[in-house]
């Protein structure tokens, strides 16, 4: 009896959790589009890009305003039709519902003919009112036809799109709790018991469960700790516990912090003595390295190239500090990579073609040079690349050839948290461009002021 009736009590909070998908829409259709066999550029963020022709997000819009179907420009997902110079010669609203993204690592994402991406949810709870913290899950066919409402879910984090056997899936975390939708709209459960998760861009998820020690056989007094494992996001494979006796023994408080280029990266909390140390560490191929020697805080893995770990930076009396990682295992060298940091930056990308790092600092945006030629510390330069504000609240500044797109903050009102774009090649006084249309709204109060 007591097992039916949690049951009951689980389907009930999954009801009011997510609903189910169904809805579809029409718009369009649009002229022209890229051919089907056009290379996808930077999938996730602020824009994405095939062939000759850049989808984006024409800004954010507030979570609360109309995002009936048909409603939305400011936040709406356009077309941009660029030549190869990237000079825009056509600019159309694609999907008139409003992009949304509760955190950085999310954005828009193209596979094939379709573009998925969040939206804030216009559902109504049985009192007839909004449910404001609901989020819907889209995909549209490139030509602006085939809007699909895929689920609409509560509070959804960690999200992650991609690709298996040619179908497009999305992971998320939901009331602690990570599943998975198919672009058909189902949904399964991938993990319930766990402390830390990221998904990884090998299609699998890394995690990390609390171990219960018993309290007589405690080792300097540790009585807790965690294990991390591996587990395919597709398949009915087991979850593996990773990989080297030092990863996840038991001296250890393993936290995770990212995947990339085929590599996980995390912290251990080391119990050593009185004084802890919170160091950071890379695995790969069943192989840990040691990223840091000492205490460090805000750290950033500059990722792996193929051959080697090109290293992580930190920062250290105002100045951002590359430590070198070896094959050795242990951390090697301190260089100098920019100075004069009053505060704390944000790293938004590398630019791996050219061995530069853009960063944000006081709303400004930056690059310097990390690596030479050989991924060997550059002589570096601090360049400022604009006098303009910009906003990394949400989603953060992408590079797509010659140019930085950002969502900015506006010298007017009425552009603020649209999306512009710089040309690297200008100087950083140039003139920023705002991509895609005013809102009406932002339009009349322009249209009000240049009346003044």
């Amino acid at each position: 009896m007591k097992k039916k009736l949690l049951i009951l009590l689980m389907l009930i909070i999954c009801l009011f959790s997510f609903f189910a998908c169904g809805e579809n829409f029409d718009f369009g259709p649009l002229e022209g589009g890229p051919k089907e066999n056009d290379a996808i550029v930077a999938n996730f963020g602020t824009c994405v890009q095939k062939g000759d022709y850049i989808y984006m997000i024409n800004g954010l819009s507030e979570f609360s305003e109309d995002n009936n179907f048909g409603a939305a420009i400011k936040g709406a997902i356009y077309r941009l039709k660029v030549d190869t110079n990237g000079e825009i010669k056509e600019s159309l609203r694609m999907a008139p519902k409003a992009f949304y993204c509760r955190e950085q690592g999310s954005g828009l994402f193209l596979h094939g003919n379709k573009l998925f991406y969040m939206s804030s949810s216009m559902q109504k709870d049985k009192d007839g009112g909004r449910l404001m913290t609901y989020y819907d899950v889209f995909s549209v066919n490139l030509d602006g036809t085939g809007t699909k409402r895929l689920g609409t879910f509560e509070d959804m984090t960690k999200i992650k799109f991609f690709v298996e056997d040619s179908k497009v899936y999305v992971v998320f975390e939901l009331k602690e709790k990570v599943y998975l939708l198919s672009e058909e709209g189902r949904i399964s459960t991938l993990i319930t018991e766990y402390t830390s998760v990221i998904v990884g861009d090998d299609n699998c998820i890394y995690y990390t469960k609390e171990v219960k020690r018993d309290t007589d056989s405690k080792i300097s007094g540790i009585e807790d700790y965690n294990m991390v494992y591996k587990k395919p996001i597709l398949g009915n494979e087991e979850e593996v516990k990773l990989g080297t006796e030092n990863l996840s023994q038991s001296l250890y408080s393993v936290q995770l912090q990212e995947f990339k280029d085929g590599v996980l990266y995390y912290s251990k909390n080391i119990k050593a003595g009185s004084n802890p140390l919170n160091l950071f560490f890379a695995y790969r191929n069943g192989a840990e390295i040691q990223l840091t020697s000492s205490e460090q805080t805000n750290p950033y893995f500059l990722g792996f190239d193929g051959n080697k770990y090109l290293g992580t930076l930190f920062l250290k009396d105002n100045n951002i500090l590359l430590i070198e990682a070896t094959e050795s295992g242990v951390p090697g060298g301190f260089y100098f990579i920019a100075g004069g940091v009053s505060g704390q930056p944000t790293y938004l990308f590398m630019d791996k073609s050219a061995n530069e790092l853009y960063f944000s600092l006081n709303n400004k945006l930056y690059k310097v040079k990390v690596l030479d030629g050989s991924n060997n510390p550059a002589e570096s330069k601090t360049e400022q690349l604009l006098d303009v504000n910009i906003n990394i609240e949400k989603l953060f500044p992408k590079k797509l050839g010659n140019f930085v797109y950002y969502v900015g903050s506006g010298d007017k009102d009425y552009y603020t948290n649209y999306l512009f774009r710089m040309d690297l090649r200008k100087p950083k006084d140039q003139e920023p461009v705002r991509l895609g249309e005013l809102s009406k709204a932002d339009q009349e109060l322009k249209e009000k002021d240049e009346k003044k």
